[in-house]
């Protein structure tokens, strides 16, 4: 990453973070904890790649919109880093399910004690690819 060599200064400014982690979400990992816990910034790195929702502030693992974007680019990185109560909410588990492309993938999203569903069936998963409607989940 371009922030990993970067001054503390850049990487607490947002301008620059902002176009690092649109790059390459894992670069909200380097950015300073203000900018971890902007909801813009996040946003675009979750967009990026969902996997970085591990790096923003627990606030915002427990905001909607932002764990429904992480979801959509990587499911099964992004479930488990959501807050507790998202994690228990019914159609966050039902969008996480459906992101998985097969049961096996569904059933990582779903280990370490968390609710458990039993594969991803043709009924929970229309084939590899497929997509939700997602704004029904914000």
């Amino acid at each position: 990453f371009v922030l990993r060599s970067a001054s503390e200064e850049l990487q607490a400014d947002k301008e620059v973070v902002f176009a690092a982690v649109r790059s390459n979400g894992y670069a909200l990992d380097i950015a300073s904890k203000d900018l971890q816990a902007d909801s813009d910034v996040t946003l675009a790195a979750v967009q990026q790649n969902g996997r970085a929702l591990q790096y923003t502030s627990a606030t915002l693992r427990g905001t909607r919109e932002i764990v429904v974007e992480a979801i959509k680019n990587a499911a099964r990185g992004a479930f488990q880093h959501a807050s507790p109560e998202l994690q228990s909410d019914k159609d966050i588990v039902l969008l996480t399910a459906r992101c998985c492309r097969d049961g096996s993938e569904a059933r990582g999203c779903f280990d370490q004690g968390r609710p458990f569903l039993d594969g991803c069936s043709a009924e929970n998963n229309q084939g590899p690819g497929s997509r939700m409607t997602w704004e029904t989940f914000l």
